[in-house]
């Protein structure tokens, strides 16, 4: 339910930076300096925690859902998320470089605004801890840190967006190319077709299996009990009362400044549908200002802006954020008396006076209580989780059992029944706790020992099974080989199948499509103008179709193996522009804005490959990956 939240604050920025962790990965690889100490990874001096590389992990997981995880997607699933860690923080520092902040307000606004944290539609703490900790797996103080990140990002993206602009011709090109049509037919020679004429011998798979001795492992594996103490724990035992709230707000009150507010006056022309003409008439405006003349009465008659245009422009007094950046950056920037040039906004064009200016009211503590709160409940989290530490480790050193422990401390013991050293789950992917259970030095079951996961996390472990590592016996996995064996040899059939009708089509390129394969299996598409995410045509092939060139207006014959659907032979008559004409002024003006983003984000895209390419990125032996990977 929560995987999707950090997108839905932070808009698309999240699914940018996953396309760049997977354009690299495709290309490249890790190509970092390896180094034997024991860390997760540096940039640029500053460490990726385990912690971090944790959560990133966790991201990667959410977006699969429930998935059988083989070690080999194991692997790729910690190259994924080392990746976008490293390109998370290499951008991070950049934005920190050039001055990007994000107020604890924002944050706060921002989570509040999220219905998963609601009940009846008002925001509820209880709720947000509760499900932080339990469908993500880590406090909210960390998940607050995450959002004060990708705000930061998409702040930054926004501002990138904000700036883009592209010209009619680059839009007029960009929609014929997009919005192309192409006239197709196809035919589908299916791999299920062929599997009834596939037989698979108890040889064959026995051949699978033996010649496949890496295959089909099992690591080892132990049940361990364990008592956790980290920041969730805290988290869920802070109690807030308003005695102590205000005590705290009465030491941090320096920490709010009492905001500046200006009164303002506009007066706004829109430039949608004659640009040209609204700016004459700004400029006209502007220049009978200059010369002296009043600007109520002008912003009463040509403002289109109806509500301030009856105050005769009075946009009334405002604080930073309350106006979109052009016209906040002009009442900001200016004098009382002072009068902007003609500012551009998404909105139109704009003629600005400043009135007046005035230091605001200092903030009480109900006027920033969610945050004072934030702040206060984060400190008390910090101190009680060292007292919950040191309460473990006394614990341990006295008490007889991991019940003992569970009682005195409240707490409940939890079982982790197939831990793994490369197991995601309760710990992560760590070091420490996969020496106390797998090491030289591992605990003999029932034994207790208190392990130091990270700065934040402390667990005290039971091993109560261990299962050593192996591989799975044939009938275990025989009737996996066999369906593996009957796809490859019906991939086969169907291929030289497909191939031999394509060889018909190739040698009569003109022929009547359905004469071709009438008397063959093949399921057919009739003829007809696709776009090019057409629904009833399979992805491959629409790629394929998509990239072929036709000259002279001559015909193009090809094939492709289209997963999920079998060797699929197209035929490629003809191409038709998009026709920007045909499109509605509305949704020309929203293509343009789309367009205008994907070069924005193309921007970021380069920005942090570049990034990623200047950065000291080296990565220690807290992961390890296969060599030949």
């Amino acid at each position: 339910m929560l995987q999707d939240i950090r997108e839905r604050l932070i808009g698309t920025t999240g699914k940018i930076m996953l396309a760049i962790i997977l354009l690299l990965l495709a290309g490249t690889g890790l190509n970092y300096t390896i180094s034997p100490a024991p860390f997760i990874a540096k940039v640029n001096g500053e460490e990726i925690t385990p912690s971090r590389f944790d959560a990133a992990m966790q991201e990667q997981l959410g977006r699969l859902g429930e998935i059988d995880l083989t070690p080999a997607l194991q692997q790729q699933l910690q190259r994924v998320a080392l990746e976008q860690a490293v390109l998370d923080e290499v951008l991070v520092q950049y934005l920190t470089e050039q001055g990007y902040r994000v107020s604890d307000s924002q944050i706060s606004d921002a989570i509040r605004a999220v219905p998963d944290f609601q009940v009846d539609g008002q925001f509820d703490r209880d709720t947000y801890q509760r499900l932080v900790a339990q469908r993500l797996g880590i406090t909210a103080a960390r998940f607050e840190a995450n959002i004060r990140r990708d705000l930061m990002v998409a702040q930054y993206a926004g501002s990138l967006r904000e700036s883009a602009f592209m010209t009619p011709g680059e839009v007029r090109e960009l929609i014929e190319l997009v919005n192309e049509e192409r006239e197709l037919e196809f035919a589908s020679v299916s791999v299920d077709s062929f599997l009834d004429q596939v037989t698979i011998e108890a040889e064959a798979v026995q051949a699978y299996y033996d010649d496949s001795p890496t295959r089909f492992q099992t690591p080892e594996s132990a049940m361990v009990d364990y008592l956790l103490v980290d920041p969730a724990l805290a988290q869920s035992q802070v109690e807030v009362s308003d005695e102590a709230l205000a005590a705290y707000f009465d030491e941090i009150k320096a920490d709010y400044a009492a905001e500046e507010e200006r009164r303002a006056r506009h007066i706004l022309l829109r430039n949608d549908e004659d640009p040209a003409a609204a700016t004459a008439t700004a400029q006209d405006l502007l220049a009978r200002l200059n010369a002296g003349e009043a600007f109520e009465p002008l912003a009463e008659e040509f403002s289109a802006d109806g509500g301030s245009a009856r105050q005769g422009g009075d946009l009334g007094w405002v604080r930073r954020g309350d106006f979109v950046a052009p016209v906040e950056e002009a009442i900001f920037a200016m004098q009382p008396g002072e009068l902007s040039d003609i500012v551009q906004s998404e909105f139109g064009l704009h003629i600005v006076r400043l009135e007046e200016v005035r230091a605001g009211d200092p903030p009480t503590l109900q006027s920033v209580r969610s945050e004072v709160e934030q702040r206060y409940r984060q400190s008390q989290e910090s101190a009680l989780l060292l007292s919950l530490q040191g309460e473990l480790a006394d614990q341990v050193f006295s008490a007889e059992s991991l019940e003992d422990i569970a009682t005195a401390m409240g707490m409940e013991i939890r079982t982790a029944a197939e831990f793994t050293a490369d197991s995601p789950l309760p710990f992560g992917v760590n070091e420490a706790i996969n020496a106390a259970v797998f090491g030289e030095q591992a605990l003999s079951e029932g034994q207790l020992r208190d392990v130091q996961l990270d700065n934040d996390r402390t667990a005290v472990i039971r091993v109560t099974a261990r299962t050593p590592a192996g591989r799975q016996p044939l009938e275990a996995v025989a009737e996996q080989i066999k369906s593996t064996l009957e796809r490859e040899a019906a991939t086969t059939l169907a291929t030289q199948s497909g191939q031999a009708l394509l060889d018909t089509l190739l040698a009569a390129p003109d022929s009547a499509f359905a004469e071709v394969f009438a008397d063959s299996s093949a399921q057919l598409n009739e003829k007809a103008f696709v776009t090019r995410r057409a629904p009833e045509v399979p992805a491959a092939v629409s790629a394929a179709a998509f990239d072929a060139v036709l000259l002279n207006d001559a015909l193009y014959v090809g094939s492709v193996q289209a997963p999920g659907v079998g060797f699929v032979i197209y035929r490629l008559t003809d191409i038709k522009a998009g026709d920007p004409g045909q499109l509605p002024a509305q949704q020309l003006d929203l293509t343009r804005q789309q367009l205008a983003r994907r070069s924005a984000d193309a921007q970021l895209n380069a920005l942090v490959m570049a990034l990623r390419d200047e950065a000291s990125i080296k990565i220690g032996n807290m992961i390890e990956f296969d060599s030949e990977e």
